[in-house]
């Protein structure tokens, strides 16, 4: 994006620097509104920054892409281009194709490790979700019945225990599954999941926050 965006502007570094800053926040800011529209999380977060929008995109961060485009333009592209251009048509056409190989089983590692991350978020708040709607309801009949005990029969009474007993054994239950399926995380699983939090600190999520942290504790204490 950074070339791109300052082609037209080669011959003048201020308006390579302002290619560079519009251009590639452009492209930040819509990246990160699509990872997390469709993962569910930030890999980057920017709220605590001065003048940032919407956590996405800040003016820090625009300013540092204008030097980084600078440094790409007249830098680094000119030695990879004079680099490229000094490799024999034939060999270079491998590497292209090895590289550009590589880069799409990257990507394809990378989508699924976070797919499988936000699969792992959404049946760990469905289980958290369940088990407090139980707990609640449990408390609403205690407190219910508690004052009525009293009033009831003797023969009510065991009828009212067993529902009690019940519910606790559904409670128990969905607290097994709920430890089950933090389980369930593989050690490749683990080992995608902590490479996601290591590249991005900032990574988090407004819908699944607690069993978000839930998980980097259990993978921090491994």
């Amino acid at each position: 994006m950074m070339l791109i965006a300052s082609m037209p502007f080669q011959d003048s570094i201020p308006l390579t620097y302002l290619a560079g800053c519009v251009g590639t926040t452009i492209l930040e800011y819509v990246t990160g509104v699509t990872m997390e529209a469709l993962f569910k999380v930030r890999y980057w977060d920017y709220s605590k920054q001065k003048f940032n929008f919407q956590g996405h995109i800040c003016l820090k961060s625009t300013l540092a892409w204008g030097g980084l485009t600078i440094l790409m333009t007249a830098v680094v592209h000119s030695w990879v281009e004079s680099a490229v251009f000094a490799i024999p048509e034939r060999i270079l056409s491998v590497v292209t194709f090895a590289l550009t190989a590589g880069i799409f089983a990257d990507f394809a590692l990378s989508f699924r490790a976070a797919m499988d991350l936000r699969d792992v978020l959404i049946k760990l708040e469905e289980a958290k979700s369940e088990l407090t709607r139980l707990q609640t309801r449990m408390d609403v009949y205690v407190a219910l019945t508690a004052e009525e005990l009293e009033k009831k029969l003797k023969e009510k009474r065991e009828i009212v225990q067993q529902k009690k007993e019940n519910l606790s054994n559904a409670i128990t239950q969905k607290r097994e599954e709920l430890q089950r399926r933090k389980a369930e995380l593989s050690a490749n699983m683990e080992r995608e999941f902590r490479k996601i939090f290591r590249a991005n600190p900032t990574f988090r999520s407004e819908k699944y926050r607690e069993v978000l942290e839930e998980l980097r504790e259990r993978l921090e204490q491994k």
